[in-house]
């Protein structure tokens, strides 16, 4: 209910209700942040006018709650030094600006990743028919891709 509370305010360009269903939401589970991220992508996108507020803030406020979840709340509560799915990036590099550095300089060893068979079939089994329609507009695919 927070995700449809959250688009809605978006679509009707309230930020206020849409910034206490974004705060609300990121408190539900760590890769929560990753969605108020896309929809700041998809703000600073269609929001021309006003791309600080419904792009670079939830982009910036997502990241934050994100990266304090994940590399500080997460681990402190498991008793690790890093977060445990940290393990399905080691293609990419031991940590999280080795990580970032690779998806930028080498997009392939990613797409390698991403197409392989059993995440292919993750892709197929999670959206079906539905994602031929999200092919067709790029746009609502981006705020598709969230693990």
């Amino acid at each position: 209910r927070l995700f449809f509370l959250l688009s809605d305010q978006f679509r009707k360009g309230h930020f206020f209700w849409f910034a206490v269903a974004a705060l609300l939401l990121m408190q539900v589970k760590e890769n929560m942040c990753l969605v108020v991220i896309m929809f700041g992508i998809y703000g600073l996108i269609y929001r021309r006018s006003e791309r600080i507020k419904w792009g670079l803030v939830p982009i910036l406020v997502g990241g934050f709650f994100f990266c304090v979840y994940v590399f500080y709340v997460i681990p402190l509560f498991m008793g690790t030094r890093t977060h445990p799915f940290m393990s399905h990036y080691r293609d990419l590099g031991s940590n999280l600006p080795e990580i970032l550095l690779n998806l930028v300089s080498h997009p392939g060893i990613a797409l390698g990743i991403i197409a392989n068979p059993v995440n292919a079939d993750y892709i197929k089994e999670l959206f079906g028919l539905l994602l031929i329609p999200a092919l067709l507009s790029p746009h609502i695919l981006l705020l598709m891709f969230q693990k």
